[in-house]
């Protein structure tokens, strides 16, 4: 497990920035939903695609080494782009959101996430994500699995994840990548034994529960419960939690999609 969280650790991207919108013109166009899925955390999620897609082929490559030579490996990785680039995600989640949400709605949800309660709480996060912090963060991480934990604490912690639908999102993410390449493997490869491990999706996110649940403990080590509460709550507001559930549609629709797409017009 220790190498698993150091693997998650290594490929996340990095990244903060916001943008205010405010005004009392409530007309949103496409490009003001930019900076939204930036400083919701979505716009790095969606940064690591290829790194996931290189990872989803080295778990194929374990199952089917005899099937996938370099050029085979290179048109995977080339069709897989078109499925999952981070940039066409992106363009079809904002579709997504620009037609779902009214207006009002959307002006609600870029004043939330970018306003100072939920980019506090952002930064801690991102901030126990530095590489520098790795070693500190891993050690962190050992200190939980050996060491008892309150219980209280810990029901904050799997409540926090839970609402902020980050290990669900990432995980499901990780998931689909892994299918959209046995499907490209099925079609490049005749008769490729596609043997996916019994229990590997589940087990995928009880990995990425795990690693949240420890990010959450060593990025909000130092806050108080209260101050928590108050952050779980917000999250939990019914207008955050349809725009999280609506990201993690507009995932699964948009690489549906374009999977089926490429798939057609691979000869």
């Amino acid at each position: 497990m220790k190498f698993i969280l150091l693997k998650f650790v290594l490929i996340i991207a990095i990244s903060f920035n916001g943008t205010n919108t405010f005004g009392e013109d409530l007309t949103i166009t496409e490009s003001s939903l930019e900076p939204l899925l930036k400083n919701a955390g979505f716009k790095q999620l969606l940064n690591r695609t290829p790194v996931l897609i290189q990872d989803s082929l080295k778990q194929q490559l374990q199952l089917n080494p005899s099937q996938l030579n370099q050029p085979t490996q290179e048109k995977i990785i080339l069709h897989s782009l078109a499925i999952l680039h981070p940039s066409l995600l992106e363009q079809d989640i904002i579709k997504y959101l620009q037609d779902t949400f009214t207006a009002e709605e959307k002006q609600q949800l870029i004043t939330f996430f970018n306003g100072p309660s939920y980019q506090i709480f952002r930064q801690l996060r991102e901030g126990a994500l530095n590489p520098e912090q790795t070693d500190s963060l891993l050690a962190y991480h050992q200190k939980l699995k050996t060491q008892p934990v309150n219980h209280y604490r810990k029901q904050l912690m799997v409540a926090i994840d839970k609402a902020s639908h980050q290990s669900l999102l990432e995980s499901r993410l990780h998931i689909q990548t892994y299918h959209s390449l046995n499907q490209l493997i099925k079609k490049l490869v005749a008769d490729s034994p596609l043997n996916t491990p019994a229990d590997w999706e589940k087990t995928t996110f009880s990995q990425y529960q795990d690693f949240h649940e420890s990010i959450h403990f060593y990025s909000f080590r130092k806050t108080p419960n209260t101050e928590l509460e108050h952050y779980l709550a917000e999250l939990n507001h019914p207008l955050y939690q349809r725009f999280f559930s609506s990201v993690n549609i507009a995932i699964e629709q948009s690489i549906t999609q374009r999977l089926n797409s490429t798939i057609v017009l691979i000869e």
